[in-house]
């Protein structure tokens, strides 16, 4: 019937693919790395959606000794995200949820042993830590249509290493399709 039909026009999507490009912070001697992540969104109804993400970011100062100094971040998320005020504010968006973590850090220099002629060696400090903890995000649609959406974001990563701790403060620019 044409009401049926009306109602099937009219609804709104409710999934959504985004991609994103952030800058982000790191504890670990105070990297700033840039990222880049994708998610999938499902809307369960105007309040929350379900949304999985995934973020990578790398940073590579300096590729030969003397100073060798690169980081990477591997991030995994399952998060709900919610719309508050989904009848006024459908721009402003919270999400909290779970996140895995798999950071690496190595950094290197060059030295002299007076053992050996003096021979010049190299050494690599080399860390990896695979953490589980809480993502808080806070996401503004700039614009904002039936099928596209762009936005700002941030995200602060936590982690449980013996203690709570804040593992990473990013800022994001998404680019979402709806369907």
């Amino acid at each position: 019937s044409a009401i049926s039909l009306k109602a099937q026009i009219t609804e709104r999507p409710h999934h959504t693919l985004r991609t994103g490009v952030s800058l982000a912070g790191y504890g670990w001697g105070g990297q700033a790395v840039f990222s880049l992540s994708a998610e999938y969104s499902y809307k369960l109804n105007g309040w929350i959606a379900v949304t999985p993400r995934l973020m990578t970011g790398y940073r590579m100062i300096g590729d030969i000794l003397p100073n060798y100094d690169d980081f990477g971040a591997f991030h995994a998320s399952l998060s709900a995200t919610f719309t508050p005020l989904h009848r006024w504010a459908k721009w402003f968006k919270v999400g909290v949820g779970g996140v895995y973590s798999n950071l690496r850090s190595n950094y290197g220099m060059e030295y002299h042993l007076p053992i050996g002629g003096g021979e010049e060696r190299a050494h690599v400090d080399r860390m990896t830590k695979n953490l589980f903890g809480f993502i808080f995000v806070l996401s503004f649609d700039i614009y904002s249509t039936d099928r596209i959406e762009l936005g700002v974001r941030y995200d602060m990563i936590t982690s449980f290493d013996k203690v709570f701790t804040c593992e990473s403060n990013q800022g994001s620019i998404y680019f979402g399709v709806k369907f």
